[in-house]
């Protein structure tokens, strides 16, 4: 079974729930490291989500006429 994309604010939230772990301080060293690794990849996944939106915007705007072009 796969794993479903999770949207960019989902993923924010789990960015900040880890944060607040960690900023608790009730974790020790070796699930400190793992919840920051974690962390770590969701910040990359959300970086991701937002390279593909601009993308896509990007996409919509070329698809655009020019106000130029328009009569």
């Amino acid at each position: 079974m796969t794993k479903k994309k999770a949207n960019f604010e989902t993923t924010l939230q789990e960015v900040d729930e880890l944060v607040q772990r960690l900023e608790s301080g009730d974790t020790g060293l070796e699930d400190s490291l793992k919840t920051y690794e974690k962390g770590i990849g969701a910040i990359k996944a959300a970086q991701q989500q937002l390279v593909e939106a601009e993308q896509r915007v990007q996409l919509l705007l070329d698809k655009e006429p020019a106000e130029d072009d328009v009569d």
